[in-house]
C-alpha cells in the first residue's frame, strides 16, 4: 500500500510537469502529453480507474519514453 501512494504521488508530479511544458517550452513538447495528463488525472480523482498492471506498463513505456524525450 505504501509502495502504491508514492507511485500515484510521482504520476500526479509527472503529469503537472508534463502539463506546464505547454507554456514553458512548446517547442519540447513531449509526444504523449495529453495521455499523460488524462491518466495522472485519472489515477489521482478516480481511485479505483486503474489497476496495478496498467499503471506498470504504463510506467515502463511512457515515463521512460518521456524521460529520453524530454532530456535531449
Amino acid at each position: 500500500m505504501y509502495g502504491e501512494k508514492k507511485i500515484k504521488l510521482l504520476i500526479s508530479i509527472l503529469g503537472k510537469a508534463v502539463n506546464k511544458f505547454d507554456t514553458l517550452q512548446p517547442e519540447k513538447l513531449p509526444e504523449n502529453t495529453s495521455k499523460i495528463v488524462s491518466f495522472r488525472n485519472r489515477s489521482i480523482h478516480e481511485k479505483d480507474a486503474a489497476d496495478h498492471s496498467m499503471i506498470w506498463e504504463i510506467i515502463k513505456t511512457t515515463f521512460l519514453t518521456l524521460k529520453e524525450e524530454v532530456l535531449l
